[in-house]
């Protein structure tokens, strides 16, 4: 098709039909072998596909923080992670406000009960496993949970404690 096209051109500008049929031809050939290498892939691309087996550097990186340990890689938190038992509706006493719990919004408290997670000691019992499930896979909940230390302030509000957050947060300060 291009050497048509290069011919028409070539007759409508007057120049020598046998030398512009040379040249489109040999433009042709080089493309062709331009496509041809490009085509079959190197022998070190053919090497690197290759399965080699689980590699080091795929691992997840862990990082220990203050006693506590974060999973660098998002793939591995949720691999790693465990979902936690969630609760179809409130208990009969009804919902616990989550957003006494610092770094718990209106919104991330809409997006904790939509989960399943209504109470206190629900978050209380909660593993590091099911912690990272949750900064995964809850909307608005990376990286929270273990910077802001729900575990461990859900623990102190289910025993009937206050925080100084959640003090705060009852008298109307926050939100």
């Amino acid at each position: 098709m291009g050497r048509q096209i290069a011919l028409k051109r070539t007759k409508a500008c007057g120049f020598g039909h046998a030398d512009v049929i040379d040249k489109v031809e040999r433009m042709a050939e080089k493309l062709d072998l331009k496509g041809k290498q490009q085509r079959q892939p190197r022998e070190r691309d053919r090497e690197a596909q290759q399965d080699h087996g689980p590699k080091d550097d795929l691992l997840p990186e862990v990082e220990l923080f203050r006693g506590r340990v974060f999973v660098a890689d998002e793939t591995a938190a949720i691999a790693a992670g465990t979902k936690p038992e969630g609760l179809d509706a409130p208990r009969a006493d009804g919902a616990d406000d989550l957003r006494w719990i610092k770094g718990v919004g209106p919104k991330l408290n809409a997006a904790l009960n939509t989960a399943g997670y209504y109470h206190f000691d629900q978050i209380a019992a909660w593993t590091a496993d099911e912690a990272a499930w949750v900064e995964q896979n809850v909307k608005g909940a990376k990286g929270r949970v273990m910077r802001d230390t729900w575990v461990e302030q859900a623990k102190t509000l289910a025993a009937g404690g206050e925080t100084e957050f959640s003090k705060r947060a009852s008298d109307g300060g926050v939100y």
